[in-house]
């Protein structure tokens, strides 16, 4: 069992320094609070290119090494936030990101970085993109994995509202905000499910 009146030496992560203190940035430690907010002040271009796998040469793709999101694209704290990986290098590149665009990859690879891969397109250029490269749509329904339904559930639900019962009972049976079964009766989502005869 460890002496808990005497301090354990650490090597500050920032510095170097052999120390006692024990200052926590994240999961990494520091020997001052100093520290702590120096190493946060390292330049973006730094931090970022320091997560860039670039061993394929200029022409490859530069896939990012750091956080991922489900989606394959990269995340980085930027500015405050966290963003996407690819825009943040698009940005390091070219400058900002013009207003009302995407940053689209010539490359189809999400987690690829290389600003030679990247292009800014507004939205019609991206769906123009993604058709040319025959990309399925986004999963919809219950593939999404944001639904709370399934298509059966949605069925049995149109089932319902075609016998005439009220939408918040039904809403109140599933777990659900009234609002999505009336947009379900409007048909304004979950169109793929065949509309009870």
């Amino acid at each position: 069992m460890r002496d808990e009146s005497t301090p354990t030496t650490i090597r500050c992560k920032h510095c170097g320094k052999e120390c006692s203190a024990r200052h926590t940035g994240g999961q990494r430690i520091y020997c001052s609070r100093q520290c702590v907010w120096a190493a946060k002040r390292i330049p973006i271009e730094d931090r970022f290119w320091s997560k860039v796998d670039r061993s394929g040469g200029e022409d490859a793709c530069w896939e990012w090494q750091g956080n991922r999101h489900v989606s394959g694209y990269g995340s980085v704290r930027h500015n405050g936030r966290v963003e996407k990986a690819h825009r943040v290098a698009y940005e390091l590149m070219y400058g900002p990101i013009p207003e009302g665009h995407y940053v689209c990859h010539h490359c189809d690879n999400p987690p690829c970085v290389n600003p030679a891969h990247l292009f800014a397109g507004t939205p019609a250029e991206n769906s123009q993109d993604r058709e040319r490269k025959g990309r399925r749509e986004p999963a919809r329904g219950s593939r999404s994995g944001m639904s709370k339904l399934t298509e059966f559930d949605v069925a049995d639900i149109l089932r319902r509202l075609q016998r005439g019962e009220k939408q918040k009972p039904i809403a109140a049976l599933y777990g659900v905000d009234f609002t999505l079964i009336s947009m379900i009766k409007r048909n304004k989502i979950w169109r793929h499910v065949p509309r009870p005869k």
